[in-house]
């Protein structure tokens, strides 16, 4: 299984008025897990190359504890399931001092055909690249 994981500290732009993680920044945290995962697994020419782009259709997230000033975090991402049009993600984040569940989420995407706008199917080459990361 491939998995990522991405470690972010909680600064103090990132608290809003109760002195917590602002519930819209562990959106941001989320991509930049997902960014973690896909710099760690794909081949970014291929993606440059072919102009695809990994676009978000649906998140569906789980609050389940604050996170505060200074706390470092670990966004934990891995595939979970590859369809034939959308791919999804599975996402925790988890404050590292003590392994806490803060957020878990699951994160749908499709691969886009960036010139066409349009989603691409997922078979041979596209099939391939979220497999491996590569195309043959």
């Amino acid at each position: 299984m491939r998995q990522s994981f991405t470690e972010i500290r909680v600064d103090g732009f990132h608290i809003d008025v109760y002195g917590h993680v602002n519930n819209a920044r562990y959106l941001e945290y989320l991509e930049r897990g997902r960014w973690g995962f896909i710099n760690k697994y794909f081949d970014k020419a291929i993606i440059k190359e072919r102009q695809w782009g990994f676009i978000i259709v649906r998140v569906d997230i789980r609050y389940r504890s604050p996170a505060f000033f200074e706390d470092v975090l670990v966004v934990d991402t891995t595939f979970k399931e590859i369809g034939r049009v959308t791919t999804k993600m599975q996402q925790y984040i988890r404050r590292k001092s003590d392994e806490k569940l803060l957020a878990e989420a699951e994160v749908e995407f499709v691969l886009m055909d960036m010139v066409r706008l349009r989603p691409l199917g997922i078979k041979n080459e596209v099939k391939t690249f979220l497999e491996t990361g590569r195309v043959e």
